[in-house]
């Protein structure tokens, strides 16, 4: 018998790879945070230092959240009701001006890893502010993060300009160069808050270290008007004349999309990062995902920032991606379970250029996993496991939680983070936003 750090016995096993692997009872053995095998239990040939009982478990990948903005946790339900502009410009960005020190984006950020912990997320691509803090947060916390600074026309709480964030994201480029869990990401705004020279200097510097260029696009039907009448071309089109779109391009929501834009899309084999509730909440529109998946565009799905959706689950982003393709098409069969489930592990790792290390479970990949308790009202009777991820779960069922080989969380129970604590720093914060939203009425 072999001996591994960590063997996980008797769990339903899907491990979401090209084969569609699906083990009823089943078995994945881990060793220095890489997954050695994994099979039947029949075929189990290991002993373990640590053993974990998968009985009535369902062994998967985590989820990967392709667009969120971790520290904007300390604004759920600061603001809603409200269309994206009216939202930004009169609440959030006067919030942001005010609380957005280091202190409290750290806070921000410690809540939202522990809420996407929970719900399954083990790993997140970030666009905020004070990005070499948010990364301490993901590396202390064991969390993989795809980190990037929000660069912004105007100073931010955390750059006096753009051209300094530039320069932040490179030194952190160098810094991270050897940290398997923290990838970088130079990440302006959006084409309508960014001007031309920073969009540019983001892509070439992106490139000169083969790092992502993340960037927000094609939100709401007020972008696309505004690029129209201001360039006689949509925001895709416009970028794509900047030569900044490709196969390392990632762009949130893509709401509003031509079949030119479509077009431009799939044959720069660049990304889309799906945020459904947040667009619903905004009122953004229904993104064209089905239409996009079935011409071969690459698309992940997120949750986005939970002052805008307000939630950072994304088993319930799953669910609504898929439901909203059904109703928006009037199709039962549009973007189905598999296919969204992909979408949520595997296809966000191609997407964040992660997929050689995470997304399935394969045999040399890291091992990051979740164990989902089948113990449930909800998921019982348990027929398909595609079905359940996102018809029945909602991320409550999570038990465990691996990074990387390392046990984040057991039966519930964090190993190494203190929960309450990072709730408490939280709170002391809310009670200062509440005093500057009342002087503000």
């Amino acid at each position: 018998m072999t001996e591994v750090d960590i063997l996980i016995k008797g769990a339903k096993v899907l491990a979401i790879d090209k084969a569609e692997n699906y083990f009823e009872d089943g078995f994945v053995a881990i060793k220095n945070g890489k997954i050695i095998d994994l099979g039947p239990t029949e075929k189990n040939t290991y002993i373990a230092k640590e053993t974990i009982d998968g009985y009535n478990k369902l062994c998967m990948p985590g989820l990967i959240n392709t667009h969120t903005h971790a520290g904007m946790t300390l604004y759920r339900g600061a603001a809603d009701d409200l269309p994206l502009m009216a939202w930004l410009n009169d609440h959030i960005w006067p919030l942001e001006a005010r609380f957005g020190t280091e202190s409290s984006v750290k806070a921000g950020t410690e809540l939202a890893l522990v809420e996407m912990l929970r719900s399954g997320t083990t790993t997140f691509c970030d666009m905020y502010f004070f990005a070499e803090v948010v990364g301490d947060v993901a590396k202390d916390f064991g969390m993989r993060a795809v980190i990037g600074e929000g660069l912004i026309d105007f100073a931010t709480p955390s750059m006096k300009t753009p051209d300094e964030g530039l320069k932040q994201m490179s030194m952190l480029a160098e810094k991270w160069r050897n940290e398997p869990l923290l990838p970088v990401a130079f990440s302006p705004h959006a084409p309508y808050s960014c001007n031309q020279d920073i969009i540019e200097k983001a892509k070439n510097r992106a490139d000169d270290v083969n790092a992502l260029f993340h960037i927000h696009l094609s939100e709401t039907k007020g972008e696309l008007d505004q690029f129209l009448n201001e360039h006689k071309k949509s925001p895709v089109k416009y970028l794509d004349d900047l030569g900044v779109l490709d196969k390392n391009t990632i762009a949130a929501h893509c709401v509003h999309l031509s079949d030119e834009d479509m077009a431009i899309i799939l044959e720069r084999d660049m990304a889309v990062s799906h945020n459904p509730q947040s667009n619903m909440k905004i009122s953004s529109g229904i993104a064209p995902i089905d239409k996009l998946v079935k011409m071969g565009v690459r698309v992940g799905i997120a949750t986005d920032g939970a002052s805008s959706n307000n939630k950072l689950n994304m088993f319930e982003e799953m669910n609504f991606a898929s439901k909203l393709q059904k109703v928006s098409t009037c199709d039962a069969t549009a973007l189905d379970a598999k296919t969204s489930v992909r979408m949520g592990t595997s296809i966000g790792a191609d997407i964040l250029k992660i997929g050689d290390t995470c997304g399935s479970l394969e045999k040399g990949k890291d091992a990051d996993m979740i164990l989902i308790d089948l113990d449930k009202p909800q998921l019982t009777p348990f027929y398909n496991p595609y079905s359940h991820i996102i018809y029945s779960m909602n991320g409550s069922e999570v038990d465990t939680v691996i990074i990387r080989g390392k046990v984040i969380m057991e039966k519930g129970i964090f190993k190494t983070i203190d929960e309450k604590e990072v709730i408490h720093k939280v709170r002391k914060i809310e009670k200062e936003i509440r005093s500057f939203q009342a002087s503000r009425k």
